[in-house]
């Protein structure tokens, strides 16, 4: 092969190179691309959950007892019972008065979601209900019926599903944190993640009429840089394991930003410099949990209906984590003498 001919090759093969190259990297470009769009904006949800566009439906298909339908979503009645009041005050106040004096103490009891419904008189019966409570307790309680009527057209409650949202979460927490002179990270500096989709209990009810096209959005928060570790504890058939895992992570979401589905407890780690906080209640708490692990040594999220640990397992905890605060956090409807609560009374008994 000649100089001039061998000089030719060599310049093709470099032309080539080049090509294959530049293909690869416009097709990684594109890949990335694709998954940055996946993970921002793909999705879009529109009023409440529902698909981009979609207007949120006025008409009522169904009243029973329980609940009235929607088209589009489901809304459970409540009962605002004397007793059942009653019942509340007396185990959420024994409740508060076993703990340590120098601990400060919070109660939020969340309205349900026909609260924020044109469905009178229902919409007020869960209102009555927290008003009657509140007055009786001697602690801080946190207003978030104020909150959520200025902002009920966000996304607070799943349409398809009893509890609240990650989003409706945050304002709880703002409101706790605003009582404790703190000021909470802008919403906007977390990042969402809006991929996942919920098929809500409601949609297994008998009457139901909702379709999968009206499935809820999971909307997913994210704080770049912050710590993202527990220890939790959950019970396996008859076996109790503890063990480390992320506190919220993309490949394994749920019903919330919570890693865990029905944990005892567990101890997130956060980004604090000394005190640490217990949160307990039901699932709500687990919600409310991850928002607070900016300001917090460590955040100790307990589900009151699965706890597996003992009265004094318990008790220890203030000393070992420089326990400051105890925030109660459960939807009106689990209070009372529920099964839900049955664990939170051996605390006092």
């Amino acid at each position: 092969m000649s100089k001039h001919k061998k000089l030719l090759f060599n310049l093709m093969l470099l032309f080539v190179f080049l090509g294959i190259s530049l293909f690869f990297t416009l097709m990684s470009n594109i890949i990335n691309d694709n998954k940055q769009e996946e993970l921002y904006t793909s999705n879009k949800i529109g009023i409440k959950g529902l698909p981009y566009g979609v207007e949120l439906s006025d008409t009522i298909i169904l009243e029973d007892d329980l609940y009235i339908y929607f088209d589009d979503r489901i809304v459970e009645k409540y009962n605002n019972d004397s007793r059942t009041n009653e019942e509340s005050i007396e185990r959420i106040q024994s409740f508060f008065n076993v703990l340590p004096e120098n601990v400060n103490k919070f109660v939020s009891l969340i309205p349900m979601a026909i609260t924020y419904e044109k469905v009178e008189p229902y919409n007020e019966t869960s209102i009555l209900a927290i008003n009657a409570i509140y007055e009786e307790l001697d602690m801080n309680t946190i207003d978030i019926h104020s909150v959520y009527k200025e902002k009920k057209e966000d996304y607070l409650f799943y349409r398809t599903d009893p509890r609240i949202t990650s989003l409706g979460a945050y304002y709880i927490a703002k409101e706790f944190l605003d009582l404790k002179g703190i000021e909470i990270i802008n919403i906007n500096e977390y990042r969402e993640d809006r991929r996942a989709k919920l098929f809500g209990i409601y949609m297994l009810l008998e009457k139901s009429t909702l379709s999968a096209t009206y499935e809820d959005t999971v909307v997913s928060y994210f704080l770049d840089g912050s710590t993202n570790k527990q220890l939790v504890t959950v019970r396996k058939d008859d076996e109790v394991l503890t063990y480390e895992s992320p506190t919220i992570a993309i490949s394994r979401r749920g019903v919330d930003v919570f890693v865990e589905g029905s944990i005892s407890d567990s101890i997130l780690y956060g980004d604090g410099n000394e005190s640490s906080i217990i949160v307990i209640g039901d699932n709500s708490a687990k919600v409310v949990s991850t928002w607070l692990t900016p300001y917090y040594k460590h955040v100790i999220v307990i589900n009151s209906a699965f706890y597996v640990k003992t009265r004094s397992e318990f008790f220890d905890l203030f000393n070992e984590y420089n326990v400051t605060d105890v925030l109660l956090v459960e939807s009106i409807s689990s209070i009372g003498d529920s099964s839900l609560n049955s664990k939170l009374s051996m605390m006092y008994e």
